[in-house]
């Protein structure tokens, strides 16, 4: 009999240690995440992964914001994160019960497994950790009758967007990882926007943020799309579905 596993993926809620106060297209992201954890309650999921920039300004009070709405909302989910470069890792880490480092988890009785990828940061640009690179790629060489998904806050490509300039710096490094072993997909947050490209036949997700939705620009930008995130719905069989969320209200 097959199961199934239900996974939301949120991310770059940028809170602030002022829960009243606004960001980009007067967007309070306090409230935003807010009425996306509403949204995230009610599909009752088993796994959501929020990949990075759960702070906007490196206050360890914005931390205490997401736990505490996680909990007013009473979401039974097993929560996991990667760290973005607007995360104040001590404070991360309190957050999630984590460490700043690469993890593997095995889902449906280890048909699939989830590998978060940790990063060091230079102001706004990525760098992925070596070993936990390296860690993967064995992993999955080793692995190769599951299913793989990966999860890192930068992208991997460039789009000819403003966004590039904050891009990851050792990304062909990863791409490499990709190119000799089979990954089912990857998941991303930092650009603030959906997006799906194909990288060395590996597809690539990239999720719309709690809060600000990022336009996809030469020049900065900021669009009037509303908050959102991504469902990803897994199977024992090895199949996979997603789709992008965007609030209504």
């Amino acid at each position: 009999m097959t199961s199934s596993l239900t996974i939301i993926q949120i991310t770059d809620c940028h809170l602030f240690a002022d829960p009243y106060k606004s960001g980009y297209a007067g967007i309070n992201p306090y409230d935003s995440l807010q009425r996306v954890l509403k949204s995230v309650s009610q599909l009752n999921p088993d796994l959501v992964i929020v990949t990075g920039d759960v702070s906007g300004d490196h206050s360890h009070i914005s931390y205490q914001h997401f736990k505490q709405l996680w909990k007013d909302f009473g979401i039974t989910a097993q929560l996991l994160s990667v760290a973005g470069n607007h995360d104040e890792i001590t404070a991360w880490q309190d957050c999630f019960q984590t460490a700043h480092q690469y993890q593997q988890h095995s889902l449906l009785s280890g048909k699939w497994h989830l590998h978060l990828l940790p990063s060091d940061f230079k102001g706004a640009k990525g760098l992925l950790n070596t070993e936990a690179m390296q860690r993967f790629s064995t992993f999955v060489a080793n692995n190769q009758q599951a299913e793989h998904i990966a999860v890192l806050h930068h992208p991997l490509t460039d789009s000819g967007v403003w966004m590039d300039k904050h891009h990851l710096l050792n990304a062909n490094d990863f791409k490499q990882c990709l190119a000799k072993n089979r990954v089912t997909a990857v998941l991303h947050g930092h650009v603030h926007t959906d997006r799906h490209v194909m990288v060395e036949n590996t597809p690539v997700y990239a999720c719309p943020s709690t809060c600000w939705q990022w336009a996809n620009t030469a020049e900065f930008g900021v669009t009037q799309q509303p908050p959102g995130f991504r469902i990803i719905s897994l199977d024992s069989e090895g199949h996979y579905k997603t789709k992008v969320y965007y609030l209504t209200e």
